[in-house]
């Protein structure tokens, strides 16, 4: 080949190079970083290799599978070759991976891991062979070879780096479950990077693209380039990658180019599933393959827990994958959190433009809207454009099939439920109600019949051969269990775990059902016994670190149940923030031998990447009924301080904005002990007992508050209450003062008042006069006051109180000011401008804006926030043309952080409203109409229809505006009858004028 024939790297595979010896010089001290550059190759790699082996001796074996150093040399041969003439020196990797096993023989407990982790390096390549072996070799994938080659030297330069600065094996030992995680991270992103690049590859193979491959110009393959990089830097990936493909003059694209495959299915593909053809039929029946979709479709599937509804789904989710359908979204239904929770993370993996890291109601409202366009997208073309696909508009048809599973709640089913013209829906449920709504229609699941439950049994238990002995004790035992499903996997895999024969099992089950007919779940006709049977000899197996474990796990929410909660704060201390029953998990191999017992008898689910676990709801229940009440309350205090230590505190009421990952990877379990409490009415056996649980909840209220979860923060703080046993401790102060500010920003003043009042009380009567904690409950009860009362003398009140909180928080040390003094200078803002000062509240806002900008960053909520006052400041005083840009970027900024939260439909109502002025009605009531679904989205969070009967009478004078007299005369009657019905109980009621509506909310948005 001649030199000009050579390949020539393109500008991003020269970048990834050179960011890959960047790598290396950095985390590589000198003498390392000679090795790599040097000519070391495979063979010094395997002297090198002997050289330890002789080091450690026969004590500990050092063993490299042939195939998997076989898979490296080919990748490794490949990238040398791709970067050209003269080739670069990819060989480097054998001396770092010399580097790595060198430093591990220092620590001999680790040095089979490391070994291993090389091996799997190999054996995360072998897919290349299908690259390596042919003679077509397109430029296009060469970067997708030296973004595999960039992964690989970040992972092993870490952890030589690692290595190296750590001297002690015990040091060693402590951090490598990170390394471990790492390893597990980097090693996925290389096998689906592989994955990726066999499909491109087989995908060029084929006789349409081969045609084109000769005509393939230099250009070309700089675009290629350019597209990669454009998805290194940019997170809307499939819109990137789309868009560029759309308009791309040179060649057309294919409809297969430009599938989007997508699915977060949950579980793998249940090889041991069978007997639930007829069931699947009817789903078949009912929800048509992915290619054939001409309409939307929906089906429930709906029994009794266990009995293989979920299974059943996933058996025709895997179908629809192997019929090519592109997108397969999982929603877990059993809470609002744990729906919120899915469509957070469907809503990253389709890359939706707004997607939030939160689990607020925007993801879902975004996804929803992807879903009703019927998976739409959009793309401008330039001029010239070539595109052979089927084009309607300018659109990409994709199809969709949505699975929500575990859906019991109707409510909830309408808030997630897509309406869509294509797609479908299927539903696991224990209610036979949503087969007929929302579902166009529905089946039961039923227990197996006695032949079929044999069988499985059978084939779960895997054993080579059967006498009739075993195959009538198969059968016997199904009638026994009465063909549950989830029964009939537990006590396969106790018969397998115990060695036993089907036959002397049966005789052992046989002699416990007697004992424990306690719940009749209502199975099947056949069968009389009771599901607690199925797992009460698994119980009685169970060692007593994995007893105690599950007891915790039965208390805590079914799913995402994350393994960070029994390894609190950091090795060196964690025994100071175990609970005393749960002391064993201070040894991390304890705790992973329980856990693993656990997963190992099917009581539980591992994700081994996700590091969470999952327990199913019927097992929960039969093991927390399996405990005596004393091991109930005791592992109920446990799993409290456990979720104490992991959950965020929230410190003199200060924001806990920064640390919402780690509330939401939390709260849904916290919730659930709130029931668990209203389910068993624990009582303490000594004052203080339940203090830890009542902090507990206190955190959690204050971020439900701040994220606007205020249905679920109404039933905590229920429970908060009746759990805190001194109602004159600051603990309940506290509660007093979360539950007031949520239920003015509610805008329930008159219900706020008493908690704040009590708040005060017990402040002012235990802490010192300059305590912080004064400060903010003298600005909270300035808000309430506001809000409750509507009086310029109440709005003075509130501005005296409001200076009161100032002269605390100015008194407090520089830095402490810094993080606070927004609070009293944003408020001070809000009642100077409800006085008429305006002077005075744009001061007072410019000087918060100043400290929100330090300690929030511009363009944070609470500068958006300091927008709003601006803007309302001007609109009072009737100059809309100084108002509008305030609530125009305090809209933006809303908008960018929650599309559905009340700030933002509140922004965007009174940017309507300013067009109504302005004499542009239509406009307004196009935009009140989007305003009015807002406010709609937030109804549930928000637990009344307090800013739908706001938004609905504006637009209800709008329409009247227009003419529309007959419409605008409804929608004022249907305003005024919400509104009546959230204010019923006050002391006076109010006429039908604006401030009577814009008390429904709160006063921020007046």
């Amino acid at each position: 080949m001649s030199k000009s024939s050579q390949p020539t790297p393109s500008p991003y595979f020269s970048e990834r190079w050179l960011e890959a010896q960047r790598i290396c010089q950095e985390r590589l001290n000198p003498s390392e970083y000679k090795i790599l550059e040097s000519d070391f190759d495979y063979a010094a790699f395997e002297q090198n290799l002997s050289d330890v082996r002789l080091k450690l001796g026969s004590s500990q074996p050092v063993f490299l599978q042939r195939s998997s150093m076989e898979s490296l040399r080919m990748f490794l041969t490949l990238l040398a070759v791709a970067s050209g003439t003269p080739p670069l020196k990819t060989a480097m990797v054998w001396g770092l991976l010399s580097l790595v096993i060198e430093a591990t023989a220092d620590f001999r407990t680790i040095m089979p891991e490391t070994i291993q982790m090389i091996n799997t390096l190999g054996h995360d390549l072998e897919i290349l062979q299908i690259y390596g072996n042919s003679a077509v070799k397109p430029a296009e994938m060469n970067d997708d070879l030296i973004s595999i080659f960039v992964d690989i030297i970040m992972f092993w330069t870490h952890l030589l780096h690692f290595l190296r600065r750590t001297h002690k094996e015990s040091a060693v030992i402590i951090r490598w479950p990170k390394i471990r995680q790492h390893f597990e991270d980097s090693s996925m992103k290389i096998r689906n990077r592989s994955a990726e690049l066999k499909e491109k590859f087989e995908a060029l193979k084929s006789s349409q693209l081969e045609e084109k491959l000769d005509s393939l110009t230099l250009q070309q393959s700089g675009q290629s380039a350019s597209l990669l990089a454009e998805m290194d830097g940019l997170k809307g990936g499939i819109q990137a990658a789309l868009s560029n493909a759309l308009q791309t003059k040179e060649s057309p694209i294919s409809l297969e180019e430009c599938k989007i495959c997508r699915h977060n299915i949950p579980y793998p593909k249940n090889s041991a599933f069978l007997s639930r053809e007829a069931e699947l039929n009817e789903v078949r029946k009912h929800i048509s393959k992915a290619k054939s979709q001409k309409s939307f479709q929906s089906f429930v599937l709906w029994g009794t827990g266990g009995v293989g509804k979920t299974q059943t789904a996933l058996a025709y989710v895997y179908e629809q994958v192997e019929d090519g359908i592109e997108v397969i979204l999982w929603i877990r239904c059993e809470t609002g959190l744990s729906i919120a929770q899915s469509f957070m993370e469907v809503a990253a993996l389709l890359e939706l433009k707004g997607h939030s890291e939160s689990n607020d109601d925007r993801n879902r409202f975004i996804t929803l809207q992807w879903l009703r366009k019927t998976g739409k997208c959009h793309f401008p073309l330039k001029p010239g454009a070539k595109m052979n696909i089927l084009i309607l508009g300018i659109y990409i048809e994709v199809s969709w099939l949505m699975v929500l599973d575990n859906l019991e709640d109707k409510e909830l089913a309408k808030s997630c439920w897509p309406i869509a013209t294509r797609g479908a829906v299927l539903v696991t449920s224990r209610r036979s109600i949503f087969g007929i709504e929302p579902a166009a229609d529905g089946l039961e699941i039923d227990s197996f019949k006695d032949a079929d439950g044999a069988s499985i049994l059978l084939r779960l238990v895997n054993k080579t051969t059967y006498d009739e002995n075993e195959i009538e004790a198969a059968r016997q035992l199904s009638i026994e269990l009465g063909g549950h499903a989830l029964a009939l996997a537990v006590m396969a895999a106790q018969i397998v775990r115990r060695t036993k024969t089907i036959a002397n099992f049966l005789e052992l089950y046989k002699k416990h059902r007697l004992r424990l007919h306690r719940e009749q779940l209502g199975i099947g006709t056949y069968y009389t016994g009771s599901l607690y049977t199925c797992w009460q000899t698994t119980f009685e197996e169970l060692s007593p670190q994995a007893r105690k474990l599950l007891g915790v796990l039965a208390f805590v929410a079914p799913d995402e149940i994350p393994e960070a909660l029994f390894q609190p704060g950091s090795p060196e201390n964690m025994s100071e923030h175990l609970p005393e029953a749960l002391s064993f998990l201070e040894d991390e191999l304890s705790f992973d031998e329980a856990i693993s017992e656990l997963s190992s008898t099917s009581l539980i689910k591992r994700d081994p990447i996700t590091k969470r676990a999952s327990m199913h709801r019927l097992i929960q229940y039969e093991f927390r009924n399996y405990m005596t009440a004393s091991e109930r309350s005791e592992t109920f205090l446990s799993l409290a301080r456990l979720l104490f230590e992991a959950f965020p505190k929230c410190t003199h009421g200060q924001s806990l904005r920064g640390e919402w990952g780690a509330c939401q990877a939390y709260i849904q379990h916290a919730l659930v002990t709130c029931v668990r409490w209203q389910e068993y009415r624990f009582s303490p056996t000594y004052p203080g007992e339940f203090i830890t649980f009542t902090t507990l909840l206190a955190n959690c209220g204050w971020y439900l508050r701040e994220v606007g979860s205020w249905s679920e923060n109404l039933e905590l703080m229920n429970t908060a209450f009746k759990v805190c046993e001194d109602k004159e401790s600051l603990l309940y102060a506290h509660l007093c003062n979360s539950y007031g500010c949520m239920e003015s920003e509610r805008g329930l003043g008159e219900v706020a008042i008493p908690m704040m009042l009590k708040c005060l009380e017990i402040r002012e009567k235990l802490l010192p006069s300059d305590h912080i904690e004064l400060a903010n409950i003298y600005n909270n009860y300035g808000n309430t006051v506001e809000q409750a009362y509507l009086t310029p003398d109440a709005f003075q009140r509130a501005s005296d109180l409001h200076k009161k909180g100032y002269e605390i928080y100015s008194k407090l040390p520089l830095a402490a000011q810094d993080e606070v003094m927004y609070i009293p200078y944003l408020s001070w803002a809000r009642s100077s401008r409800m006085l008429g000062d305006y002077k005075n509240a744009l001061e007072y806002s410019r000087i918060g804006r100043e400290y929100v900008i330090k300690k929030f960053g511009a363009g944070s909520f609470f500068d958006a926030v300091c927008d709003e006052h601006d803007g309302a400041i001007w609109y009072d005083q009737e100059d809309l043309k100084k108002a509008k840009p305030y609530y125009e970027r305090a809209y933006s900024i809303f908008n960018a952080l929650n599309e559905t939260h009340p700030a933002t439909s509140s922004a965007y109502l009174r940017l309507a409203v300013i067009e109504m002025h302005d004499g542009k009605i239509k406009n307004a009531i196009l935009m009140l109409r989007k305003a009015l679904v807002m406010a709609k989205l937030c109804e549930r969070s928000k637990g009344d229809r307090g800013e739908t009967a706001r938004v609905t009478r504006v637009l209800a004078d709008a329409l009247r505006t227009n003419g529309d007299i007959e419409e605008a005369t409804k929608l004022h009657k249907s305003a005024e009858a919400m509104r009546l019905e959230i204010q019923k109980n006050r002391k006076f009621q109010l006429p039908d004028e604006k401030l009577s509506y814009d008390i429904l909310v709160w006063n921020q948005y007046w």
